[in-house]
């Protein structure tokens, strides 16, 4: 299963977490997952795909989803916290 299924899947289905292993994939030489993967272009097309499907969300889960993924970076992250900061603090009182 491909992630763009997944996410067109869980928009129309009834969605139940089940804790059980159901799949597996592999990597095969020549497909389009493996040269994304030695070129990088993986994430950068995971992310456009992301970003398209969280347009589509009510307002109110896209800014869950933005604060989520901003509170796991940081939690994962935590010294980017402050440079951060002081980068957004400084563009606020550049203009």
């Amino acid at each position: 299963m491909d992630i763009d299924f997944l996410l067109r899947a869980v928009q129309a289905a009834k969605v139940k977490y089940i804790d059980e292993t159901w799949g597996n994939f592999r990597y095969l030489e020549g497909t389009k997952s493996v040269e994304d993967a030695k070129s990088g272009q993986g994430q950068k097309r995971y992310q456009k795909l992301l970003q398209n499907y969280r347009k589509k969300l009510p307002f109110f889960l896209q800014l869950y989803m933005l604060v989520l993924v901003r509170v796991t970076y940081f939690y994962r992250h935590p010294q980017d916290i402050i440079p951060s900061f002081r980068q957004k603090v400084q563009s606020i009182f550049s203009n």
